[in-house]
């Protein structure tokens, strides 16, 4: 059986919540939300006043659904600098 994808997922939550719901709370047109179903996406922008409605009815809002930036690996190394050894500490 096929995973549901990303956008049907979506999709069906958005449906579920009501697209001039989703819309009004996330400040954005009812067109701007049938895009980002249609991407598979919703802008992390409009987490909060989603988040809020969800709240409201007692659903879970999935980051997931989201376009959160992931924090990128660092490639600095993780020893202490110079500028923290003992005797600059003590003085």
């Amino acid at each position: 059986m096929p995973r549901d994808s990303q956008k049907s997922r979506l999709k069906r939550f958005v449906d579920a919540l009501g697209r001039p719901e989703v819309a009004d709370r996330a400040g954005v047109s009812v067109g701007a939300v049938d895009l980002a179903v249609h991407n598979g996406q919703m802008s992390a922008r409009w987490y909060a006043g989603i988040s809020e409605l969800c709240r409201d009815r007692g659903v879970e809002c999935p980051q997931e659904f989201f376009g959160f930036n992931k924090p990128k690996q660092s490639t600095k190394s993780k020893t202490p600098s110079a500028a923290t050894s003992s005797s600059e500490v003590s003085a």
